[in-house]
């Protein structure tokens, strides 16, 4: 069964700015992206669903609109026209960045594919894949990612993991 917007709470879209995610899917891919994602226990991070050729992700905890990627078909099935991102996020990161972990959500959330997940290279976690858990919840081989304008060692590995987001 495809996930809807009644599926999981979630708040609507406010000011978003564009990310140069690219993307082409088959038809067979396209039918596995409508289907979504909803949240099903605690670790499960997104609620991830279609409606008229956009795929609009929202964080699971807080219904926060965060991603939405609109689709238009064309000769050899499906192509990004166009990725959004909640303009709050983006204040707090880069651009290229956020294309990077759209990437990694679409590809290997959505389409279950092997992707390494785009930690930022300026994160140094003090428990090893604290931050791709609060981003996914799960496990994933991690690749580290420059993000424009970050400042090293973002996270504090003195304070205690559970006030690491304060």
């Amino acid at each position: 069964m495809a996930a809807t917007a009644a599926d999981w709470k979630n708040e609507p879209f406010g000011a978003v700015a564009p990310i140069p995610y690219a993307a082409r899917f088959s038809a067979e891919e396209m039918e596995q992206l409508k289907l979504g994602l909803i949240p099903e226990q605690m670790d499960d991070k997104w609620l991830v669903y279609f409606d008229d050729l956009q795929l609009s992700f929202h964080r699971s905890w807080t219904g926060q609109a965060i991603y939405r990627v609109r689709f238009r078909q064309d000769i050899d099935g499906f192509v990004v026209d166009d990725a959004v991102i909640a303009q709050d996020v983006l204040a707090r990161s880069d651009a290229d960045f956020e294309a990077r972990l759209l990437d990694f959500l679409v590809g290997a959330l959505l389409l279950g594919q092997d992707k390494d997940f785009p930690r930022p290279a300026d994160i140094k976690d003090a428990a090893p894949g604290l931050y791709q858990h609060h981003v996914v919840g799960r496990g994933y081989p991690e690749t580290p990612v420059s993000r424009a304008g970050a400042k090293p060692d973002s996270l504090d590995p003195k304070k205690p993991w559970w006030q690491l987001w304060r």
